[in-house]
């Protein structure tokens, strides 16, 4: 299996900046899923999609994965978040 690349740091790489995500939404086929990213707009009873991505199964997996581990570190660090 390839080696994967090294990433830039997430809180220092330059990146075009289209505002904050408040909303997303995922589906999935077979073998693939798509994940949307967007922004609410009240002001027009509505909402903006600001990215949507696919990504393989075993991908899909193991972002969740990661967002589970961030997820537990925060918590540990800052508190349990309410929903």
């Amino acid at each position: 299996m390839p080696s994967k690349p090294r990433l830039p740091d997430p809180w220092e790489a330059e990146v075009e900046y289209d505002g904050f995500s408040d909303l997303m939404a995922s589906a999935q086929k077979k073998g693939v899923f798509v994940i949307c990213l967007g922004r609410s707009q009240p002001s027009r009873r509505g909402a903006k999609w600001l990215a949507r991505f696919w990504i393989d199964a075993v991908s899909f997996k193991e972002l969740t994965k990661g967002f589970q581990d961030q997820l537990k570190s925060y918590e540990k660090k800052y508190g349990a978040i309410k929903t």
